[in-house]
C-alpha cells in the first residue's frame, strides 16, 4: 500500500466532513456552485435526477492532505514519487488535488479522457483509494492503450464517448451500443480499478476511462493527484490555488 491506513482514515474524515459543508453551503448559497465544486462528468443520471458525484479541489494547508502527500511521494521507497519522477520528470508541477465522491445509485459515467493525446504524457493522475474499493462501489474502468492518436481518432469515429457504449462493455446495461461500437469492443481491454485502502492507480489523463454506477449502498471516496510535465520551463496555472506557487514534485521527493 502507499498510504497507511491510518493516514487514508484521517483525509477520509476530513474529505467527508468537507464534502457535507460544502453541500451546505450550496443549499443556502447556491450560486456559489462553482466555486465550490470542479466539473465532473455525469453528476448525475438525467437533466431532472438527484446530483450523485461531486468532484472539489483540497486546500494544501490541511494538515490531513499534507500528510497524505508526503507519505504518497516522499522517500525512496514511494513507488508513485518514483514513477511520476521517471514519466515526467523531477520538476514535474503539482497541478491538482482534490477528492471524488460518489454516492449511491450513482450511474455510470460517459466514457472519456482527461485531456488530448500529445506523444508525451503531460499529466499523469493517480487515484488513492481511501477506503475499499469493491465492484458493486463503481470502481474506474480504464480502457488500455487507448492513450495513442490512432486510438483516440478510431473511438472517436466510432462513437465510444457515450454513456451506452461503456455501460455495454462493462456489462452494467442492456443499452443499444452505438453504430460501430461492437466492432471495438474486443480491441480495447477494459480493467476495473479494485482497490484496497492506500492502493493508487496511475493513469496517462489521455488514457479513456470512466466511473461505474454505484450499486452499493455506501459513498465511494477517491484522493486524486495530479503532476502535469514542464515545456522549457513554462506551464499553465495549476487549479489549486495553493499549488499555484509553483511546486514541484522535487519539493515532496526531498522530504
Amino acid at each position: 500500500n502507499d498510504l497507511r491506513a491510518s493516514t487514508a482514515e484521517a483525509l477520509l474524515d476530513y474529505i467527508e466532513a468537507e464534502w457535507r459543508r460544502r453541500r451546505c453551503t450550496i443549499f443556502m448559497e447556491p450560486f456559489r456552485q462553482a466555486d465550490l465544486f470542479s466539473y465532473v462528468q455525469m453528476p448525475s443520471a438525467g437533466s431532472k435526477a438527484p446530483r450523485t458525484r461531486w468532484d472539489f479541489q483540497l486546500p494544501l494547508t490541511v494538515l490531513a492532505v499534507q500528510e497524505a502527500l508526503s507519505e504518497l511521494l516522499s522517500g525512496k521507497d514511494s513507488s508513485l514519487g518514483r514513477a511520476l519522477e521517471e514519466i515526467l520528470g523531477s520538476d514535474a508541477e503539482l497541478f491538482e488535488v482534490g477528492a471524488a465522491v460518489t454516492i449511491p445509485g450513482a450511474a455510470p459515467q460517459v466514457t472519456h479522457s482527461d485531456t488530448r493525446h500529445s506523444p508525451l504524457p503531460n499529466l499523469l493522475t493517480a487515484f488513492v483509494a481511501l477506503q475499499k474499493v469493491e465492484q458493486d462501489m463503481g470502481p474506474t474502468r480504464f480502457l488500455l492503450k487507448t492513450n495513442t492518436a490512432a486510438a483516440h481518432t478510431k473511438l472517436a469515429r466510432n462513437g465510444v464517448a457515450t454513456n451506452g457504449m461503456m455501460a455495454t462493455l462493462l456489462g452494467e446495461t442492456s443499452a443499444k451500443p452505438p453504430p460501430g461500437a461492437s466492432e471495438l469492443s474486443p480491441a480495447f481491454e477494459c480493467v476495473a480499478s479494485l482497490l484496497d485502502v492506500g492502493d493508487v492507480a496511475v493513469y496517462d489523463a489521455s488514457l479513456l476511462h470512466s466511473g461505474g454506477g454505484n450499486r452499493s449502498d455506501r459513498t465511494r471516496i477517491l484522493l486524486h493527484v495530479t503532476f502535469r510535465r514542464m515545456s522549457d520551463g513554462q506551464a499553465l496555472p495549476a487549479k489549486n490555488v495553493e499549488a499555484s506557487s509553483n511546486l514541484r514534485l522535487s519539493h515532496f521527493r526531498r522530504q
